[in-house]
């Protein structure tokens, strides 16, 4: 496809010739996606660390701009994101979509956003951490920093829809292996939670219900709770003000049922009421 004229000068002037990577990804964007390829260029090194780095939540992240490289598709996929070490090999993944097929080619020590709807601050924080070796133990614990460094509803709204999906298909899995059936019961019990959880930050309501979702799922998962304020305590981990603002509040509430139990314990030691000073 020919390349748009503004896209074409901002390459020459940077250098990128027709056989270039860049070129090459270029010439496959419809002119719409090249406009929006052309913006996420022009930003600059500084003005693209400066929106990812909040997103990081992590302090010495060095966010190369050089390694970040927006994938056009013909569809949304499921795929979002991709982080491929300098140690990494490169590898080809086809996709089928019903706007036909096609291929992504992911090259070592990149950081790569999948669709051009993914080429945002979220997704390449998520995928830089991964990149820096910064996503603590791993993907689970990467998901915790997606909500770590949220600065919107919307972006609290997807980091706990993220986390409930990918439990969704666990659970799903361990209920069909298990025999018991106790134990299938609670697992059943604990995805029908789930899927309700799922459909309130799988919409247009997303943004309005996040706050209300991340507050249930930290509820029916309290491990993940304490895994939050260890995070919020790290001298290397960033929370964002939007998600400290969050935190405090829950910490506020988790205060007030402390008390709430405390008063409740000494009422039954002592067999009535008691007048707490």
């Amino acid at each position: 496809m020919a390349i748009i004229e503004e896209l074409q000068q901002f390459m020459d002037k940077r250098g990128y010739g027709n056989n270039s990577s860049v070129h090459k990804m270029a010439r496959d964007l419809s002119p719409a996606d090249q406009k929006g390829f052309l913006q996420n260029m022009q930003l600059g090194d500084s003005e693209f660390q400066a929106q990812v780095a909040p997103n990081v939540a992590v302090s010495g992240a060095e966010l190369d701009p050089a390694k970040a490289k927006a994938h056009s598709t013909l569809a949304p996929l499921t795929l979002m994101g991709k982080s491929i070490p300098e140690t990494g090999r490169a590898s080809k993944q086809e996709y089928s979509t019903s706007k036909g097929r096609g291929v992504l080619e992911f090259e070592p020590g990149t950081v790569n956003a999948v669709g051009m709807e993914n080429a945002n601050p979220q997704t390449w924080a998520h995928e830089y951490r991964h990149q820096e070796n910064m996503d603590g133990y791993g993907e689970s614990d990467n998901r915790i920093f997606d909500l770590v460094g949220s600065t919107t509803d919307d972006q609290l709204g997807e980091g706990v829809f993220m986390i409930v999906n990918g439990k969704l298909g666990k659970i799903r899995d361990r209920y069909n292996r298990e025999k018991d059936p106790t134990k299938k019961e609670a697992l059943k019990s604990e995805f029908n939670r789930l899927a309700d959880l799922e459909l309130k930050v799988n919409g247009d309501n997303r943004a309005d219900n996040a706050k209300d979702a991340f507050a249930e799922m930290l509820d029916l998962y309290p491990s993940m709770s304490k895994r939050l304020k260890d995070f919020d305590t790290s001298e290397r981990v960033e929370p964002t003000g939007y998600m400290r603002n969050i935190l405090e509040l829950r910490s506020d509430g988790d205060k007030v049922a402390e008390e709430k139990e405390r008063k409740n314990n000494a009422w039954f030691k002592s067999g009535g009421p008691v007048k707490l000073i």
